[in-house]
């Protein structure tokens, strides 16, 4: 069993902590303390699916969670494909700089593990009929030819 941590983007952060630091010091000079005490939940829950997001490989299966709200299992053996993205679609992922995970007839669950590289290539590991980039099978084979020497 590996857990890969989900990897942060600056993006994800950046755009809500310029707006709630913009009007938690509005709030602040208002001396609107209610809502200021609101922006601050609402940064700090953000905070906390940051460092939460995660996806663990387990013998069969794949484990995504986030926060304490999302969690979910794809087995590992109805993946077809994996690959790059940056759809910004809701996803379990502290990052736009996804991976699209293809299973099942036409489902799509987007990631963003920080060890992207490691992660397809467990899964490939795992199951060796899962299609991913160019770059990731010839890693793969490169690995394979070492162990085999």
């Amino acid at each position: 069993m590996k857990t890969y941590p989900s990897a942060i983007g600056t993006t994800i952060m950046l755009i809500p902590g310029i707006l709630l630091g913009g009007t938690s010091v509005l709030y602040v000079l208002a001396g609107i303390w209610p809502a200021l005490f609101i922006n601050l939940a609402v940064m700090l829950f953000i905070v906390h699916l940051c460092l939460n997001t995660d996806y663990t490989i387990t013998g069969d299966e794949l484990r995504m969670r986030s926060g304490f709200f999302f969690s979910q299992s794809i087995s590992i053996g109805s993946i077809t494909a994996i690959r790059p993205s940056n759809n910004v679609m809701s996803a379990p992922a502290a990052s736009l700089n996804r991976l699209d995970i293809c299973y099942g007839k036409r489902k799509h669950q987007y990631v963003s593990p920080r060890d992207k590289t490691g992660f397809m290539m467990q899964l490939k590991a795992l199951n060796p009929a899962i299609i991913v980039p160019d770059d990731i099978e010839k890693a793969i084979a490169t690995l394979l030819d070492k162990r085999h020497q």
